[in-house]
Parts: structure tokens; sequence; C-alpha cells
């Protein structure tokens, strides 16, 4: 059932053509040269570091697990976006799910973060995922937000200087929130 949808091709608002896949281990390389084009500046937001040796056999280990689920968006056999659901299998928090959206700079403010949000919404219905989490710092691109509002999260909490920038600063932590629905009609 998990991978029933894939690929998924979509049309952005620029007319790009970008096909959403499941993570796997063929696209390592393809995820490598992703991420090293993604500013460091940028990848130091993210909670491990995407070139590091052995990372993508974790997430593919997690995502068989059912703890993760990966999708990548490709255009002209490159991957431009990268969107991640974490979730836990056992504990107080097993209802609840994380999303990541990391999008390559040329196809950010085209509709692709919200196609892989949405993306990621489903999946986590079909996981019977209740709540889905977000963590921006403050700082970021101001789209992100703006994005997350229009898909429904809510600002629960600004955690006043929670993170640290590359150089040693401090940084607020947006924490948003969304709940979901059990059926897409019950919006």
């Amino acid at each position: 059932m998990l991978y029933k949808r894939y690929p998924k091709d979509l049309v952005l608002a620029d007319g790009c053509e970008v096909t959403l896949f499941p993570l796997e281990v063929g696209h390592f390389q393809a995820l490598r040269s992703f991420y090293e084009q993604i500013p460091k500046e940028e990848r130091f937001f993210l909670k491990e570091d995407p070139l590091e040796e052995g990372l993508y056999e974790l997430w593919i280990k997690n995502q068989e697990r059912l703890r993760a689920w990966n999708v990548v968006a490709m255009a002209e056999g490159a991957i431009v976006g990268h969107s991640c659901l974490i979730r836990r299998n056992y504990g107080i928090r097993r209802h609840v799910g994380k999303v990541k959206v990391i999008l390559s700079t040329y196809f950010r403010g085209k509709g692709l973060g919200t196609w892989m949000l949405l993306d990621l919404i489903k999946r986590a219905m079909e996981l019977e995922i209740e709540r889905l989490v977000a963590e921006i710092p403050k700082g970021m691109d101001p789209r992100i937000v703006d994005t997350l509002r229009r898909l429904d999260f809510t600002e629960v909490a600004v955690f006043k200087d929670f993170c640290k920038d590359m150089a040693g600063g401090s940084l607020d932590l947006i924490f948003m929130v969304k709940n979901l629905h059990t059926h897409w009609g019950d919006f």
C-alpha cells in the first residue's frame, strides 16, 4: 500500500515537470548531490548532517520499520526536493508525526513544497497519525511558515533563543501543529 501511489507526476506553477518517488537505495548518489548544493548554513538547521556516511541507509531502515517515510522529487534526472515524515511506533507520542521538506533553491516558490507536504499529510492519515509537527528556526524563508499556515498548521509555541546558528548566535524555534482527520471528507 505504501508504494502504490508512486511515481507521482506533478506540473509546477511555472510548468516544470517533477516526479515524486519514495526514497530507495538507488537514489543515494543523487540525494548526496542534492544536499551538497544546499547551502551549508541551511543544512545546519537539520537535525542530522545529510552528508554523513551511512545516514541514508538508516533512513531506508527506518522507512522499512514504518518509523519514517522519505520522498524525493526528481526533475530531469536530478533530485530537487526531499521530504520526510518521522514517527514513533511506540509510546506517548506514537500518534504524532514530524514533517520536514528541503528544496533546491531553484525550485522554491513554485509550489513543490506544498505538493510534497500534501503528500506527507496523506501518508500520515494512512498511518493513522493524529497530529503533525513542523519546527522552523525563525529567520528561515518566510514562505515556509506561510505554506504551513495555508495547509492548516497552527503556530502553538515560539521557543526563544532555543537554537544556535553556525556562528553561535541564538535563534527562536517556531513550533507548528496540524491536527489530522481520518478521511479527506472530514475537512
